[in-house]
């Protein structure tokens, strides 16, 4: 408790004393009554050299803002503003969106048709190839005739279906003497089928005086045509 002197000594120096209050306490709660959140600026009111503020007069430097006692602390608005960037590109997950997007797509090529495999001609089978061979010989009942076989084969794929055969009789003396060849046709027996065989038995004749007593015919020769 403070003892004013009584009088008028002491009239003046509460009056001074209430003065002095009052502007401590507009200084420490501001003009607006208090709303502001206790944040106090230090330095000066204005620019260096200029008299006393009328107005609001904006810094040309920087601004320190110190916080009071039970004050919020902030970030200031810089680190408003990151937060806020960051929370616009970034999804629930933590990851981008987009990017998000962008992998699902790539990661999903188009399938290329597979190409159709070639079919290869199909391959017709080889014409027919005869042949004849296997010749056997018979004696007739008449000497100027004689029993011959021969066996037809057919080595192609396609059957036979036409031919003719071609038999060499010669007429052979008493003495083993050659003394002509007669020829003799005769139809292949078709049809043969590819890689198939057939046999035929032909009874050969010559005329019958080219053939005199004590002489008789060999078949010795046979082609195709």
């Amino acid at each position: 408790m403070v003892h004013l002197p009584s009088g008028r000594r002491g009239a003046v120096l509460a009056a001074a004393s209430a003065a002095v209050l009052c502007l401590g306490a507009l200084a420490t709660f501001g003009p607006d009554g208090g709303t502001d959140p206790g944040y106090l600026a230090v330095g000066p009111a204005g620019p260096t050299g200029t008299a006393a503020a009328t107005g609001n007069v904006p810094p040309d430097g920087s601004v320190e803002w110190v916080p009071l006692d039970g004050g919020p602390a902030s970030g200031g608005p810089g680190a408003s503003a990151s937060a806020s960037a960051s929370a616009s590109v970034r999804s629930p997950g933590g990851t981008p969106r987009a990017q998000g997007r962008a992998s699902a797509s790539a990661s999903a090529p188009e399938a290329s048709p597979s190409p159709s495999p070639s079919r290869s001609p199909s391959s017709s089978p080889a014409p027919a190839r005869l042949a004849v061979g296997g010749l056997t010989r018979a004696a007739s009942d008449d000497r100027w005739c004689e029993y011959v076989t021969v066996t037809f084969t057919n080595t192609g794929g396609q059957p036979a279906t036409t031919g003719t055969v071609t038999f060499g009789t010669h007429i052979i003396g008493l003495l083993g003497i050659d003394w002509a060849t007669v020829e003799t046709d005769e139809a292949v027996p078709v049809p043969v089928e590819g890689g198939a065989k057939k046999e035929k038995t032909w009874e050969i004749c010559v005329d019958a005086w080219r053939v005199p007593l004590g002489m008789h015919v060999e078949t010795q020769d046979v082609r195709l045509s």
